[in-house]
């Protein structure tokens, strides 16, 4: 068996749907992988940025605060 698509509890085997149904199915498995790559970008985004959030922290100076006039 090749392919399968499952929804509601049930499976089916791809390669049995239409040939319009089988069209789907491939442009929902290209849609879905790009989701998970997204997903992926997303988490390597937010470690980079939390890792470049505790660096910077080495290179804070007492002489770059700005002093706010009151």
């Amino acid at each position: 068996m090749g392919m399968t698509y499952t929804f509601e509890d049930k499976k089916y085997d791809v390669d049995s749907l239409s040939s319009q149904g089988q069209q789907v199915f491939k442009i929902l498995a290209v849609a879905q992988r790009k989701a998970d790559e997204l997903d992926l970008d997303h988490t390597l985004a937010q470690a980079a940025v939390v890792a470049m959030h505790q660096k910077m922290q080495d290179y804070l100076d007492d002489e770059a605060i700005i002093k706010e006039d009151k």
